[in-house]
Formats: C-alpha cells, structure tokens, sequence
C-alpha cells in the first residue's frame, strides 16, 4: 500500500539519542528522531523495558504525542500491563503516568499470554 514503516526498539532509540548529545558524534537527535516521526506506521518495541529516567520519559512524550498529533499509526509491544496487579510494576512505573495514559488514549491493547519461549524453548505454549 506504500506506507513507510520504522521498526524501533525503544531502549536503543533511547540509548541513540543520549549518544547524539557527545559532542563527537556526528549523527544530530533529529536525524535520529525524524523517520520514528515521520514514518507511517512506527513499531516502538519492548516500551518500558529499562527503568526511566526524566529523559526517557520525555522522549516518549514526545514522540506518541507527536504522532498522535499527525494521526499516524504507531503499534507499540510491552511485557507490562496498563494497570498494577498483585504488586507487579506497571507500563506507568516505567515510562511515567503522563505518557501511559497518552498511550492508553490513543491504543487499543491486544492481550498475547503464553510462556516464555526463550526459558521454555521455542514451542513454549504452542500445540501443533
């Protein structure tokens, strides 16, 4: 259909852009950050997997409300659920109350359960 898709692990477009600001580096944070907000559909992976920090949390402000802004497709992946459960930490512990709720604003979420294929092999939780 011609859409402009960028596949972006956050932890590493974080990590990215905090390396843009070394003075030896020649890549600028908006060269890092142009195509994440330009492209058609953007699938930011592993959201919140890191523990935030200020400019975590407001890079990924940034970036969804910015998209929201654009009404362009962004598909976002966690290991965290919207709401704490059980004392388990939450998608807002990580990545900021703020920005959890742009999130659940503007997605619908799609539950995937099953085992860790990397523990369990595989063809953890799958039957043939």
């Amino acid at each position: 259909r011609g859409a402009r898709g960028v596949f972006q692990e956050a932890g590493q477009l974080i990590r990215a852009l905090q390396d843009s600001y070394d003075r030896s580096n020649e890549t600028s944070g908006r060269e890092i950050l142009e195509p994440v907000l330009e492209a058609d559909v953007l699938l930011l992976d592993d959201v919140g997997v890191s523990r935030s920090t200020p400019f975590t949390v407001d890079t990924l402000g940034l970036i969804l409300n910015e998209r929201y802004n654009a009404q362009r497709l962004t598909l976002v992946t966690t290991n965290l659920p919207p709401e704490r459960t059980e004392g388990r930490e939450c998608l807002g512990d990580r990545i900021g109350e703020r920005v959890a709720s742009r999130l659940c604003e503007m997605c619908f979420s799609v539950v995937m359960e099953g085992r860790d294929f990397r523990r369990y092999g595989k063809n953890a939780g799958f039957s043939s």
